[in-house]
């Protein structure tokens, strides 16, 4: 079989290369640049016999869809990520419709979270499928917790408002004695409490996640977070924005994060949240589940329905 990813390259080949392992043929190009021009967006493709979106943004053009759907005969699938989702709701009405056309035109379109379902039900139907990159059942240990509490926060430079910044920084000033570790932007660099480290896609977390006692994941729209999954596997506690096992939720208000804030502070390490990981975020399942969607655009998909 061949498949081509449209996406983000770095996460649709955490994908494509399992599925190359199987002997499958996978071409991967990024969404921001494939699509630009019809006839060269066509010949990219030509010969796959699947297409998958991964990011649905990717997917807009209904003309692009009507080709490749009926007259190049590929089966085609979407994934919504968080992002997407905010900018179906933001574009003109006249983007909008053209966009849902687009993802209609597709044989099935999936949500990367079961919250965003019912988020997108007054625009369009979709399924909850959960994409995950990692296999989970390979880290057989939890790790020690560090002596000292430590806090890692994920708060990218471009876009750390969206990501929680004042409240991180509420944290940081009313716990000048704990340890902040921040990856991404520098705007707390100046505090003796704060840590900064360059976000890299490509880098082992493990060590991260060694030095951290607490995930602290506030972004005001998101999908069903690797981070907080890699986190609970790696036995970390984690305070974020949706409610999920053994994860404590908070709202994005100062007192609500003080309260989630001071209970992880009493907590041990999360050897419940890995073990829930481990049985329900099954790697091999997951790429078994894909595949045999791309075999039978009609199968009933089992979307991680978590316990």
């Amino acid at each position: 079989m061949k498949i081509a990813y449209i996406g983000h390259i770095f996460f649709c080949k955490k994908i494509g290369r399992k599925l190359e392992e199987r002997g499958h043929e996978v071409k991967y190009f990024n969404y921001n640049h494939w699509g630009r021009k019809l006839i060269p967006s066509m010949k990219d493709i030509w010969d796959v016999d699947v297409i998958h979106f991964i990011c649905a943004v990717g997917c807009r053009k209904y003309f692009y869809l009507i080709i490749i759907r009926y007259l190049l005969k590929k089966k085609i699938f979407v994934h919504f990520v968080g992002s997407d989702i905010l900018r179906l709701k933001k574009v003109k009405v006249i983007d909008r419709i053209n966009w849902i056309f687009a993802l209609k035109t597709a044989h099935r379109i999936f949500t990367g979270a079961p919250w965003h379902v019912k988020e997108l039900e007054n625009l369009i139907s979709t399924e909850s499928f959960i994409l995950f990159f990692a296999n989970y059942e390979k880290i057989e240990k939890i790790l020690p917790l560090p002596e000292k509490f430590t806090v890692l926060c994920y708060l990218p430079q471009e876009r750390s408002r969206f990501y929680g910044e004042e409240l991180i920084k509420v944290l940081i000033e009313e716990y000048p004695n704990i340890k902040f570790i921040i990856l991404g932007s520098e705007q707390f660099i100046h505090y003796n409490n704060v840590l900064t480290k360059k976000i890299d896609y490509n880098i082992d977390m493990t060590e991260l996640y060694s030095q951290s006692t607490l995930l602290v994941r506030l972004p005001k729209h998101d999908g069903f977070s690797s981070m907080v999954l890699e986190a609970l596997a790696f036995g970390r506690n984690i305070i974020w924005t949706h409610n999920i096992p053994h994860v404590q939720h908070t709202e994005l208000y100062r007192d609500d994060l003080i309260q989630a804030f001071e209970s992880a502070k009493k907590k041990d390490s999360n050897s419940k949240g890995a073990l829930w990981v481990k049985k329900n975020f099954n790697y091999k399942f997951f790429i078994d589940n894909l595949e045999s969607l791309y075999n039978n655009s009609e199968r009933t998909i089992d979307p991680t329905n978590y316990q």
